[in-house]
């Protein structure tokens, strides 16, 4: 079994949904990170916002959390 070593913060859906909403990342999905835009298009608002602290983070990548408390369906 792989074992990752990750340094991150959490962020929360409302705000990844606030981020979407006020900066028009119409290709991103904030209920669902890893669709296959998504992550694309939130690094290339990233970039976008900061470019500075960006060009320090090549191999940004989003990793979706398991949330033990969501009872909803997967599918």
């Amino acid at each position: 079994m792989p074992v990752f070593v990750l340094h991150g913060f959490r962020w929360p859906r409302t705000s990844i949904r606030h981020h979407v909403i006020l900066n028009n990342v119409d290709d991103a999905a904030p209920n669902y990170i890893m669709q296959s835009t998504t992550p694309d298009a939130l690094r290339a608002s990233f970039t976008d916002r900061w470019p500075d602290i960006m060009a320090h983070l090549p191999k940004l990548q989003f990793i979706e959390m398991h949330d033990p408390t969501d009872c909803s369906q997967g599918f």
